[in-house]
């Protein structure tokens, strides 16, 4: 048993006390926003009955990835992870003002995911202490991926010979 990030991320069981409770979510839409589209869009996430949201996403050209959630797209009420370039280990924080640099990080290059892979991401509350879990999984396509990005992100070199701007 591991309770290396957290109390909120741990998983075993307790000697003494009980394990602190996270507050509910407020009522509102869910959304995500990420780089698949450079961040130029808050999409909003489906609502499963069994209270997991779910979302679908394509891996980039660079194959690497980063998101987190808002309440109705307003980043005033966002949900991030409690460090930066995160993994779905470390514990949620929010809905909060969001914190710049706090995304999860979906690097697809670690799992050899290729461009263009479909990828299921999902936020769950523990049914225990309410603690938020942040998920992701690449969808096998038959085939191999069905379409690439759509979006065409944009690159730029900056060195010390243009004075890092």
């Amino acid at each position: 048993e591991d309770y290396e990030y957290c109390s909120m991320c741990y998983s075993g069981g307790y000697q003494f006390g009980t394990p602190t409770r996270e507050t509910p979510l407020p009522g509102g839409r869910l959304h995500i926003k990420g780089t698949w589209d450079g961040w130029s869009k808050h999409h909003p996430v489906d609502l499963a009955p069994d209270g997991v949201y779910h979302y679908l996403a394509r891996l980039g050209e660079s194959r690497v990835e980063r998101f987190y959630f808002t309440i109705e797209g307003n980043d005033e009420f966002a949900l991030f992870p409690a460090g930066p370039r995160a993994g779905p280990e470390i514990r949620t924080e929010g809905p909060k003002p969001l914190e710049e640099g706090r995304h999860w990080l979906i690097d697809g290059r670690d799992e050899d995911w290729p461009e263009g892979a479909l990828l299921h991401i999902s936020l769950s509350s523990d049914k225990e202490n309410g603690a938020r879990r942040v998920a992701w999984e690449y969808i096998q396509e038959e085939g191999g991926p069905s379409e690439l990005q759509k979006f065409d992100h944009g690159y730029c070199i900056a060195g010390s010979w243009t004075a890092w701007g």
